[in-house]
């Protein structure tokens, strides 16, 4: 700090012109000042060491900025050259470079810590990052940095310059004080290093004021004690901004390169999912053309189905006199459904030979096909099919008539019902089938249950495998992966409940109309 000295003297150019030399000495090389052949009497082994010191930091944090190219925070560097001067000219150091000049004594740390204050709220002000609240601290601290500057002209202006190093003192305290704010506004430190920022400054300068006040108020102390209070609280300071751009730049660039590494991770994830989308799009095609394949002899083997059709019908209708007229309905039921699945196929064939995947073909068939039918008129023709079938076997074909209807495709739950029933019959030995539906909201429930043997929990689970079938079964396993897939094709849910020894039940849920 500074005790104010009452003088005559004037400012002279002469003293002006010694104040820019002294600072261009200052930034010369420490070694050439250690070095000097003709050391100041007055200039100790110990001044040298400190200064030598504190200048060789300065260098050492400048050249690490311009090597890491963060140009930008050299302010500091600028920051701390002006506080070593300006402790310099407290202590008497810069007067005895200067031939022990008294203006130099007098007046020196008056011009030097104005323009010291003015640049450290300048230097506040903007290492303040902007997104930050403390940014409204910004025209405040530029508003004191132009009174520490406007101190220099009120040289000219008044006789006395104790109020000018009294308000001085007040704003180099208050620009050390200014020194917090910064690192707390910095995003790259952690919360941890934003309460060490806070807790360091604070206690340097309540040291600070402690000191000061020491001297000041109380007793005082002599001029080599002032002098190291002095250069320790400036070591202080300065270490404290130095580490913590330090720590910063350090974590920034960390940061950057955190990012960079997720970057080249997202570009090598984006590439490898082009990848398996090319991968798939082949594979798709690979499967259209497959499928179109399948497509093509579904439809050659249905087209060659008609006319075998149309011949057994012409034979049925030739000895129509030679079986009883309920055989004879039976006969032509059966017929009707082989000539309806064949012309089904080969409409789905012709899709496919199209070139088309049949998606769009497909959806307006469902949509044309789709009908408001009787479900017990379903289910009487589905039974009238069977009936002869479980006759033999001495099986009885319970059905339970209903005024519902459904807006289905009659094909469609013509051939999953027949499966159910087909499958029954024929694996699951039942006494009694029950045909009937029960409403569930706007929906209904077709049910068809038999009493007969039943499926323990992997007999069913290996009865839904397309070809798979149960030990004691001697069908082809196409029953029920033929309801399962009419059922996923249809969007009807359907559910399969097996009991061993008791029975099964397989329900369909279609839409009611």
């Amino acid at each position: 700090m500074m005790r104010p000295q009452k003088t005559n003297l004037m400012l002279r150019p002469k003293a002006i012109a010694q104040i820019s030399g002294a600072i261009v000495l200052l930034l010369a090389s420490p070694i050439v000042l250690a070095q000097a052949p003709v050391v100041p009497a007055a200039l100790s082994t110990w001044d040298i060491v400190f200064y030598t010191f504190f200048f060789s930091a300065l260098v050492f944090y400048s050249v690490a900025m311009v090597l890491l190219k963060e140009y930008t925070w050299l302010t500091y560097s600028v920051y701390g050259l002006l506080l070593m001067v300006l402790v310099a000219s407290l202590d008497g150091t810069l007067s005895v470079l200067f031939d022990g000049d008294r203006w130099m004594m007098a007046y020196g740390p008056l011009f030097i810590g104005s323009v010291t204050a003015g640049f450290g709220f300048f230097h506040t002000a903007y290492r303040i990052e902007a997104s930050h609240w403390l940014a409204g601290l910004k025209p405040l601290y530029r508003s004191f940095a132009l009174l520490g500057l406007a101190l220099i002209p009120g040289y000219y202006l008044l006789d006395s310059p104790v109020p000018l190093y009294a308000t001085l003192n007040t704003l180099l305290l208050l620009v050390a004080l200014a020194q917090i704010f910064p690192p707390l506004t910095w995003t790259e430190i952690t919360p941890e290093q934003h309460r060490l920022a806070l807790i360091w400054p604070v206690a340097t300068i309540a040291f600070a004021v402690a000191l000061y006040s020491f001297h000041f108020l109380g007793p005082g102390f002599d001029r080599p004690t002032l002098d190291f209070a002095n250069r320790l609280v400036l070591v202080l300071h300065v270490a404290h901004l130095f580490s913590f751009t330090g720590i910063a730049i350090l974590d920034q660039k960390r940061a950057r390169q955190e990012a960079t590494r997720q970057a080249e991770i997202a570009a090598r994830e984006a590439a490898e999912a082009e990848l398996a989308r090319e991968r798939s799009e082949r594979a798709y095609a690979e499967a259209q053309a497959l499928a179109s394949s399948r497509s093509r002899q579904l439809a050659a083997a249905s087209h060659d189905l008609k006319q075998p059709i149309a011949a057994l019908r012409h034979a049925i209708d030739a000895h129509r006199s030679e079986v009883t007229s309920q055989q004879n309905e039976r006969i032509h039921d059966a017929v009707n459904y082989l000539d309806q699945l064949a012309s089904t196929y080969l409409e789905l064939g012709n899709d496919g030979i199209d070139g088309t995947d049949g998606t769009s073909a497909e959806l307006e068939r469902d949509n044309a096909g789709r009908e408001t039918v009787s479900v017990s008129l379903l289910l009487k023709t589905i039974a009238s099919m069977f009936e002869q079938d479980a006759a033999e076997q001495d099986i009885e074909i319970r059905r339970f008539d209903s005024k519902a209807k459904v807006h289905v495709s009659p094909l469609a739950l013509s051939r999953a019902l027949a499966n159910i029933l087909s499958n029954a019959i024929a694996h699951a030995k039942p006494r009694q089938i029950l045909l009937g539906c029960r409403f569930r909201e706007d929906q209904l429930r077709i049910e068809i249950y038999d009493n007969g043997r039943g499926m323990s929990p992997e007999e069913l689970e290996a009865a839904t495998h397309l070809r798979q079938r149960g030990a004691e079964s001697d069908g082809s396993g196409l029953g029920l992966p033929t309801v399962i897939a009419v059922a996923e094709q249809e969007g009807w849910p359907l559910d399969i409940t097996s009991t061993k020894g008791s029975g099964t039940r397989v329900s369909l849920l279609v839409p009611a109309a």
